[in-house]
């Protein structure tokens, strides 16, 4: 999921640990934005990688002025296989 990155992010995000609920894996490219609700309210609820620096689109003018993270949202039945 690359969601728009304005005032609807939070309804993607929500979006994604509802159907993380009914079982899908959705795995989210999302500004790291710490600082927001939608942030606390379903972020957190998932597997956060925070990328270094500012990521760079292929074929791009700029990056984003913010940097990035990768989060994956899992089902609740979903158990890691130990290493």
């Amino acid at each position: 999921m690359d969601p728009p990155y304005g005032r609807v992010i939070g309804v993607w995000v929500e979006k994604a640990t509802t159907s993380a609920q009914q079982g899908a894996v959705v795995i989210g490219l999302l500004p790291a934005q710490p600082d927001t609700l939608w942030w606390h309210g379903f972020v957190m609820r998932g597997e956060l990688r925070l990328l270094r620096g500012r990521i760079q689109f292929e074929g791009g003018k700029g990056g984003p002025p913010f940097p990035s993270a990768i989060v994956v949202f899992r089902p609740p039945q979903f158990r890691p296989v130990p290493a």
